[in-house]
């Protein structure tokens, strides 16, 4: 819900899955508000709050993206993020494939 609430309204979201032997690869793209780095350093931190209103002033717990982390490396998974400023941020999740 992220890529929704940081896009403004018209912009694209795209989601793509690649997969291969070991792992599947999901990512979520954006054209919304993007982030800097520093933005970026602090979002799966539990010790530091974050939290940033959306391009409709929605309000948010800054908790999302920690759980979100959390769930994935219980799954032995992994996850990324890609972003610019006004440009728009890619998230990627990997997850291994059950044998």
């Amino acid at each position: 819900t992220n890529a929704i609430k940081f896009s403004f309204p018209g912009s694209v979201i795209t989601i793509s899955v690649v997969i291969n032997d070991k792992e599947v690869a999901i990512s979520i793209s954006d054209q919304g508000t993007g982030m800097d780095e520093e933005t970026i350093q602090k979002l799966f931190r539990p010790d530091v709050f974050h939290s940033t209103h959306g391009t409709n002033h929605e309000r948010g717990t800054g908790l999302g993206l920690i759980l979100v982390k959390e769930l994935i490396e219980k799954q032995n998974g992994r996850i990324t993020v890609k972003s610019k400023p006004a440009e728009g941020s890619t998230f990627t999740f990997t997850l291994p494939v059950a044998v």
